[in-house]
């Protein structure tokens, strides 16, 4: 799933071009493959939790759903962060 880190290549250099630029999409996801993987699990399973608690548990759709959304930005945050070619990121093991 590279349109997951498309956004954030944009935000990392400044360029719209980035954002569509493939090969760089795929390079970073192989070089991180584990932790990509990882993110979108916990992104998938925010998401079921969110319409667990909306059903189940009667807590209202905006507290859910926002929370939600608030676990993808952190994961995705995460994710920036591998990126060795942006200012201040830093090592998958560090």
């Amino acid at each position: 799933m590279p349109e997951f880190s498309n956004p954030f290549r944009l935000i990392q250099t400044d360029r719209v071009v980035a954002a569509f630029d493939v090969l760089a999409n795929v390079d970073f996801i192989r070089a991180h493959l584990t932790r990509y993987a990882l993110g979108l699990l916990a992104i998938v399973l925010a998401g079921l939790v969110s319409l667990l608690g909306f059903f189940v548990f009667c807590i209202g759709i905006f507290p859910a759903s926002f929370w939600s959304v608030c676990v993808m930005g952190y994961v995705g945050g995460e994710l920036a962060k591998l990126d060795e070619g942006r200012p201040g990121g830093r090592e998958a093991g560090g």
